[in-house]
């Protein structure tokens, strides 16, 4: 009797607690907290002014998960008990003058990107904690993905004829984490730029220049870059790890039958798994190709090939900037010829002196840009996972 009347006591208290909640809403209004996280994670209005404030006024909300349900829409298979706090993008993050980034060391690793007449750095410190940056570069919506374990970085216009995507991590698959536009719902490969499944299927973003580097070579190369500003919202995000480039602590069994097909490649032993190479995509029938970092370094010569008949350049400067363009400016093959390693500058047999960022620093063409090739920057088990039948090239 005690039971029944404790539960009817129980009963009651909940519905007054429930006619009370909803007496308190308004239509039409949300909360402060789900306002505040909407505006930053990544929904389709972006504005090209960051606000470090209100990032961090976001960044003691977010760590419920009730929050982040108010922030991201219901898709499709979309589980909360399988989303960690650290699967919403930056969103527009601040960013300073090198002059102001005092939280820079010289040997920081940055993902260098440059648009235009613009270039910006994204610390790896930053990124690994957020994986997806949907951002504005001098003037254009862009996205930034990178990912920390297997060391692939790349950016792309986010500009589609129908849509503007913004991209965040979803899940786990060929090697990586995939993404999830915002808009569609469509699932994307983050380093090639392509949707595999969703309403987009088979669109492809339009690749711009990126580039690894040391925040020392970085700002030498660009003084008048901006690097995106490391909040106080980094700290809530546990995630990342302190590894270096093609550091093997992230290479494990466990971790690897995760993220790889159960299907058998031979590829695959052709080099260490956490081995980084620099991979060429195809843009019709012929094989990928692959060089290692490590051969780019020791090649004396930069690499002057062909793919589908479309001239190629790939070199390397100061350890991880790797620039790789198609050698035709108007119609004119090029033959290019070191003049300088330090830094790197190459000359062609029109007269023109051309820098790792594909662009001339003085000649008869001046000021000219090469047009860049599809391909990108990771360990070796992440590109195979993608380009199983990988022509793997001049390996020592």
């Amino acid at each position: 009797m005690h039971r029944a009347r404790h539960r009817r006591l129980l009963i009651l208290f909940f519905c007054l607690l429930a006619l009370l909640g909803c007496l308190g809403d308004k239509p039409g209004s949300s909360s402060p907290t789900q306002t505040a996280v909407q505006s930053s994670s990544g929904e389709q209005t972006r504005s090209s002014k960051g606000n470090s404030k209100s990032q961090i006024q976001t960044s003691s909300q977010m760590k419920s998960k009730i929050i982040y349900r108010a922030a991201v829409p219901e898709l499709a298979e979309f589980s909360w008990d399988d989303t960690r706090v650290f699967n919403l993008p930056l969103k527009n993050p601040p960013h300073v003058r090198p002059s102001k980034a005092d939280f820079m060391r010289s040997e920081d690793i940055v993902l260098g990107v440059i648009l235009g007449d613009e270039a910006r750095a994204y610390p790896w410190s930053l990124m690994a904690n957020f994986h997806a940056a949907n951002d504005t570069l001098n003037g254009q919506p862009i996205i930034v993905n990178l990912c920390e374990a297997c060391n692939g970085g790349a950016a792309f216009l986010a500009t589609l004829p129908d849509t503007v995507v913004d991209l965040r991590p979803r899940g786990l698959k060929n090697g990586t984490w995939y993404g999830i536009d915002f808009q569609t719902g469509s699932l994307w490969y983050p380093f090639i730029g392509k949707a595999f499944e969703g309403p987009l299927k088979g669109s492809k973003l339009t690749r711009i220049g990126t580039y690894f580097s040391s925040w020392r070579d970085w700002v030498s190369a660009h003084p008048n870059t901006t690097v995106a500003v490391m909040a106080d919202e980094v700290r809530l995000r546990p995630h990342g790890r302190a590894s270096k480039m093609a550091h093997d602590s992230t290479f494990n069994a466990e971790y690897m039958k995760r993220i790889t097909s159960p299907k058998p490649n031979p590829k695959r032993d052709l080099l260490l798994g956490h081995t980084l190479v620099f991979g060429l995509i195809p843009t019709r029938d012929e094989k990928p190709r692959a060089f290692t970092v490590d051969y780019l370094s020791k090649s004396e010569t930069l690499i002057q090939t062909k793919i589908n008949n479309t001239p190629i350049l790939v070199m390397l400067q100061n350890q991880y900037q790797i620039g790789a363009y198609q050698r035709k400016l108007m119609g004119v093959e090029l033959v290019m010829e070191i003049t300088s390693r330090d830094p790197l500058l190459m000359s062609d047999q029109l007269g023109n002196i051309w820098n790792i960022w594909g662009r001339t620093s003085e000649g008869p063409d001046h000021p000219a840009e090469l047009a860049l090739v599809d391909g990108y920057l990771a360990k070796w088990y992440e590109w195979v996972e993608n380009f199983p039948d990988t022509e793997l090239v001049k390996v020592d």
